[in-house]
């Protein structure tokens, strides 16, 4: 059983993108395939219609048999230019329909947005999952979808970036898996973006549906005359018989043939490429989900269920094949005749690993088929999970003690951390962070967490995070707030912040991040509005201090990015002296940040630990380091590959922690930068991994 590697999130990043490559000669083993089934096709018709047209002339065929010279190279390449072109064109258009991120694939898979302010159970837990597993990695707090109509159990995660992901959930797992079991499922999905699995199957699914395109027009023509044929045999005119229409249907039914003869070979092709890309990550994710929650018996559950349950994973939404290789399990249950077509592994193979995980494995004969005697479903969804349960007589460990207790009765984190250990967890979260995640939730007040999860009142909130403790400043902000909207809003920021003085400082940030949600629920023109006060609340005071540059960064990049569409990073910087200019106005900026005056020790620090006498950087004057500056650097080495992104992120940690030790304020300014450079960076905490290093 592979366990999970020890590498750090930025090769794993790396990996992902090596396996990118490796799947261009499956491409073009499946543009061959295609060429190969339209030749042929093409070839026995023109010797079909070569043979109709000289019998009916009467033509003398040479020798005993008509003349026909069945290879032909311009043929061949003419019939490959045509199929590379419409490959292309179908692959391309899927890959613009898709610019959106996760939003475009929810709408694929008619999947319906959860309200962040839902109050239904079932939902309420699902959010609250979610919401735990991105405060806990630092990841921030995407759309969640259920596909309603789903019965099945399983879920994916969707987008090209953090800044377009959604999280989507069966109907069925919703209802039917407890709370452990649903903990495990998402912290599986979130382990794909760890692993860099998200955008790479974002990619792939824009690619392969060239190849599938000849089979869905198949499916759509057979599909199509299907229903005209019902329509027909059931009118009373009866005129389906007729002479005509015999004729339509059969030349209808030998050219649906012939396009799916075209189209078998695209798709078998597609199938083992999405096979190829899946199968053995989603070991990663199960390894990795599992060091994540610490709780290996929740990821097991589900599993197990999924493999009892009625309609285990399968999805029946008509282009749930285009998605395939992005669910939790295999949503084509049963589709795939080969089992190396299968975009995921055996269920029973990885229970059977979950297992092991524990350390207390059981016979893969036990659970490498689904009992006979499947249980009924009932309505209510913890007798489901309980009945299952017992159907199944899984072996159960007790919940590590770590997790068990209420929340509060879990300690705080440390107001400081060690600047060696302020990367040792980036896109490698931990049970400790995942406890802070939940304990922290669950100690919010209850009128902030309303206030976060309702679209009109989360504004309000965020302008309360920015309002100033000086008297002055406040009353201007408070008068900004009332001339841009009313009196009342006014008053709520107010009461907002009264609440806010009591909170710790390390849990300001998780709130934006939880507010996100509510506040993609506003109109364009609201953003704008609601944009543009934010800005002037920042300047009212003529400093930019560590949070406000911390909070303006997640509302322009995570909302900014609902509202304006972009485009997703690509890999164009390799060295680290590509970005060096960059590199100089960040680490300047870092360097002065929240102490009043230039650090030139702190930046010579963080060039250091480069360690390369081959890149020069520079102390940047004052003027050169804006927020606009700055994001318009980090916005280019975002475009640099991981392993230039990991030199720069540790360099920071060294400019940040100038004293060796990355304080809360410092921690919030480097998880800011972090998160802009697509590297989730969990809240800093001294974890029992650390602890057991020192």
């Amino acid at each position: 059983m592979p366990e999970l590697a020890p590498k750090n999130f930025f090769q794993r990043q790396e990996d992902a993108r090596a396996s990118s490559l490796r799947l261009i000669p499956l491409f073009f083993l499946a543009l061959l395939g295609v060429v190969a089934a339209v030749y042929l096709v093409w070839s026995a018709f023109v010797f079909s219609l070569t043979g109709i047209v000289r019998y009916w002339r009467g033509a003398a065929p040479e020798g005993s048999a008509w003349y026909f010279q069945f290879w032909d190279a311009d043929r061949a390449i003419i019939i490959a230019l045509v199929v590379l072109v419409l490959l292309l064109f179908n692959s391309i258009r899927k890959t613009r329909q898709l610019r959106e991120g996760g939003r475009a694939v929810a709408r694929l898979l008619r999947a319906t947005r959860v309200n962040p302010g839902t109050e239904e159970p079932d939902k309420r837990r699902l959010l609250n999952v979610v919401e735990e597993m991105s405060v806990a990695s630092g990841v921030p707090v995407p759309d969640v979808y259920i596909l309603e109509h789903e019965p099945s159990i399983n879920a994916f995660v969707a987008g090209h970036s953090v800044d377009d992901m959604i999280v989507g959930v069966t109907g069925g797992a919703v209802k039917y898996l407890s709370r452990d079991e649903l903990q495990g499922v998402i912290a599986h999905e979130y382990s794909h973006i760890f692993n860099g699995d998200m955008a790479l199957k974002m990619s792939l699914m824009g690619w392969v549906h060239g190849l599938f395109a000849v089979t869905s027009l198949a499916d759509w023509v057979m599909e199509g005359r299907n229903r005209q044929f019902e329509r027909e045999l059931n009118s009373e005119e009866g005129t389906y018989l007729s002479g005509s229409n015999i004729f339509v249907d059969i030349f209808i039914t030998i050219g649906g043939f012939v396009l799916s003869f075209i189209g078998w070979h695209g798709a078998v092709f597609g199938r083992m490429i999405k096979a190829a890309v899946s199968r053995q990550r989603e070991y990663l994710a199960d390894a990795a989900a599992v060091q994540f929650t610490r709780y290996p018996d929740g990821l097991a559950g589900a599993f197990e269920k999924v493999h009892k349950w009625p309609d285990g994973a399968k999805v029946v939404c008509p282009h749930a094949e285009e998605a395939s290789h992005m669910f939790f399990a295999d949503a084509m249950q049963g589709d795939d005749f080969f089992l190396f077509l299968s975009t995921h592994p055996p269920m029973g193979e990885r229970i059977h690993r979950v297992r092991n995980m524990m350390g207390r494995a059981i016979p893969l004969n036990e659970i490498s088929t689904p009992s006979a005697a499947v249980p009924e479903v009932p309505k209510n969804a913890e007798a489901a999970a309980r009945k299952t349960r017992e159907a199944s007589a899984p072996i159960r460990v007790e919940r590590p003690p770590i997790l068990q207790g209420t929340p509060a009765d879990m300690p705080l984190p440390r107001a400081s951390v060690p600047a060696s250990q302020a990367m040792e967890h980036v896109g490698m979260p931990l049970t400790e962070h995942l406890v802070f995640a939940e304990r922290l939730l669950a100690t919010l007040p209850v009128e902030l967490k309303d206030a976060a999860h309702h679209t009109d009142k989360a504004a309000a909130l965020v302008f309360a995070l920015l309002l100033s403790t000086e008297a002055v400043v406040q009353s201007r902000q408070l008068e900004f707030i009332s001339k841009n909207h009313d009196e009342k809003l006014s008053m709520l920021v107010a009461d907002l912040h009264t609440l806010l003085l009591g909170l710790p400082a390390h849990a300001r940030v998780p709130l934006i991040e939880l507010s996100l949600p509510a506040l993609r629920g506003m109109s364009a023109g609201d953003h704008r509005k609601f944009d543009g006060l934010v800005r002037d609340l920042v300047n009212s005071d003529n400093e930019l201090d560590v949070f406000e540059f911390a909070l303006q960064h997640i509302l322009r990049r995570h909302l900014g990015a609902h509202f304006q569409q972009r485009t997703a990073p690509q890999i164009r910087y390799h060295t680290l002296k590509a970005v060096s200019g960059d590199v100089s106005v960040l680490l300047s900026l870092l360097a002065s940040a929240g102490r009043g005056g230039w650090r030139e020790e702190s930046f010579k620090k963080g060039v250091k630990s480069f360690n390369s006498t081959q890149v020069t950087f520079h102390l940047q004057p004052e003027e050169r380091c804006s927020l606009n500056t700055l994001e318009a650097a980090l916005n280019n080495i975002r475009e640099a590959g991981p392993t230039v992104r990991r030199s720069i992120l540790q360099a920071c940690a060294e400019v940040v922690a100038a004293d060796g030790v990355v304080h809360a304020a410092e921690g919030e300014l480097l998880r800011a930068v972090a998160d802009a450079l697509d590297c989730p960076m969990p809240p800093l905490l001294i974890t029992s991994e650390s602890a057991l290093a020192a």
